[in-house]
C-alpha cells in the first residue's frame, strides 16, 4: 500500500465514523451548536457541492473533508464544514486554504459556517496557528477557525465522557501512541480499547449499529500483523462470549 492509498483509507474511516455518528460528533465538538439544531430533521450531506468548491486539485484527493447542512430550531439553516487534517509536516498555506473554503462556501450559499480542523497527529513542532491574516496597505483580514488537537487530550476525561465520539478520539490517540511501537504493544493497545468499548457499551447503552461503527473504526486505526490479529480476534470471541452480543 503506497502512502497516498493509506492516507485515503485513513480519511475514509474518519469520514464514515463522522457520518454514522454525526449527532454525537456535533454534541462532542460544539455543545452550544448541538442545542440549537432541530435533530428531528435529518442533516444533509453536501459532499458533491463541497467538491466543486475545493481550493485546489490536491484537495479533491482528501476523503475526510466534509460539508453538512443542518436545520436549526428557529427554522434557519446552518452549514458545518469539517476538515480532518492528518499531514505530519508544517503547511504554511493551510490557513489560507481554510479561508478559501470559507469564502467559497459563503459566496456560493450565503450561509453561516462552523469550521473545525481536527489534528490527528502530534503537531508540537509543526502546528500552524488557526488563523489566516491578510494586510495590504490598510486592507486587513483576520479569519480564525476551530481547532482540536487529539494528541493533547486527557485520556481520563475521554474515558469518563458520556458521548460515544469520545471513543473515536481515544482510539486515534492510542493509535498515535502506538504508531512506531512493536506489534505486541499495538496488540495490547487494541485489547485495551476493546475493554473500553465493552464498558462504554453498557454505560451508554450503545445499540448494535453504533457499537459496530466504533469497533470498525478502532480496528482500522491500529493495524496488526497476521499472528497478532489472530490473537486479537480470539480476544473478540472471548468478549462476545462474555457479553452475548456480536461486534
Amino acid at each position: 500500500m503506497d502512502k497516498r492509498t493509506g492516507r485515503n483509507e485513513y480519511d475514509r474511516h474518519w469520514k464514515r465514523v463522522i457520518h454514522s455518528l454525526f449527532e454525537d460528533f456535533v454534541a462532542f465538538f460544539s455543545p452550544g451548536l448541538y442545542e440549537m439544531i432541530d435533530w428531528d430533521k435529518p442533516p444533509d450531506d453536501l459532499d458533491k457541492e463541497f467538491q466543486k468548491l475545493n481550493p485546489d486539485g490536491k484537495s479533491r484527493d482528501r476523503e475526510a473533508d466534509g460539508l453538512f447542512k443542518v436545520y436549526l430550531k428557529n427554522g434557519s439553516e446552518q452549514w458545518i464544514l469539517v476538515h480532518i487534517e492528518v499531514q505530519g509536516w508544517k503547511d504554511t498555506g493551510f490557513a489560507e486554504r481554510m479561508f478559501q473554503y470559507f469564502y467559497r462556501i459563503f459566496d456560493a450559499y450565503d450561509k453561516k459556517i462552523f469550521a473545525l480542523v481536527i489534528y490527528t497527529e502530534d503537531y508540537s513542532e509543526t502546528y500552524t496557528p488557526p488563523r489566516y491574516e491578510y494586510n495590504f496597505f490598510g486592507t486587513k483580514l483576520n479569519y480564525e477557525y476551530n481547532v482540536y488537537k487529539i494528541a493533547e487530550q486527557d485520556e481520563n476525561e475521554l474515558l469518563q465522557s458520556t458521548n460515544p465520539f469520545a471513543f473515536v478520539i481515544l482510539a486515534t490517540k492510542k493509535a498515535l501512541y502506538g504508531k512506531t511501537a512493536a506489534q505486541p504493544t499495538k496488540l495490547e493497545l487494541k485489547k485495551q480499547l476493546l475493554r473500553v468499548l465493552a464498558v462504554m457499551k453498557d454505560r451508554l447503552q450503545l445499540d448494535k449499529k453504533d457499537l459496530l461503527t466504533l469497533f470498525i473504526f478502532m480496528d482500522h486505526m491500529i493495524k496488526l500483523e497476521s499472528q497478532y490479529q489472530q490473537e486479537f480476534n480470539q480476544e473478540i470471541k472471548n468478549w462476545e462470549g462474555r457479553h452475548d452480543d456480536n461486534v
